[in-house]
Formats: structure tokens, sequence, C-alpha cells
């Protein structure tokens, strides 16, 4: 009996990891930062989201002198991705924002190739028939 109670109050503690996750497919519009990384995201509805990229995004950003920070390289604008994006409290992650602040996070990003037919199978590493 204690094994399932317990089974329970570990599935109701994680429940809400998964509550406030949007697993979709997203269009890159923009990206960069000073302090941090983050990308503009559109959703196939047209709404736009700007998420952070909690070192999701890899090797995406060239430096740019004009605001001596980061920019999204132009090979990345426009791309389709599919993207684990997350609604969070900042917790001190994000300079700028307060700590109590809810901002988008970045869980996982995959760049979705053009020529590919199921791509959410790919990101998952499962074969295509």
């Amino acid at each position: 009996m204690k094994k399932y109670f317990l089974g329970s109050i570990l599935m109701l503690s994680i429940m809400p990891a998964f509550a406030n996750s949007q697993f979709e497919t997203y269009t890159i519009i923009y990206g960069g930062g000073v302090d941090d990384l983050g990308l503009g995201l559109k959703d196939q509805q047209g709404k736009e989201y700007h998420a952070y990229c909690s070192q999701q995004c890899g090797d995406w950003f060239d430096f740019d002198q004009d605001s001596l920070g980061e920019k999204l390289k132009n090979q990345y604008k426009g791309r389709q991705a599919v993207v684990d994006l997350s609604y969070e409290i900042n917790a001190g992650r994000i300079v700028g924002p307060g700590d109590e602040d809810e901002l988008y996070f970045i869980k996982s990003i995959k760049l979705i190739d053009s020529n590919q037919r199921k791509p959410w199978l790919n990101f998952f590493d499962l074969k295509q028939n």
C-alpha cells in the first residue's frame, strides 16, 4: 500500500511540470541577447512568443557589434522547429526580470528538415516507415 501511495505522490509532484509545457512546431522569427539568449517563436496560429534558450539553442548566434550582444545567424531565421516550451517562474535565471516574473523557457528544441515527412518522430529518435 505504501508503494502505491508514494507512487501517487510522485506522479502528483511532477504533473505541474507537464501542465505548463507547450510541445509544438514553431517558426523562428528572431533571436539574440546580451546577458541571456532567446528566440522569437511564432506558432501555427500566428501567436508570437519570446522564449529564453536556457542553453538549448546551440551555436546559433553571432556577436553583434552594434548591441555588443549576440544575434541569431541568418540561416536560422524562418526555420521551423519542434520546441518544448514551458511557462515558468524566473527564479533568478534571467537577468532583468524579477525572480517572481513568469517567462517562457525552451526545454528542448529540434530544427525540422524541410524534406522530413514526420519531424516529431526524429525528435524522439524513432524510425519512420
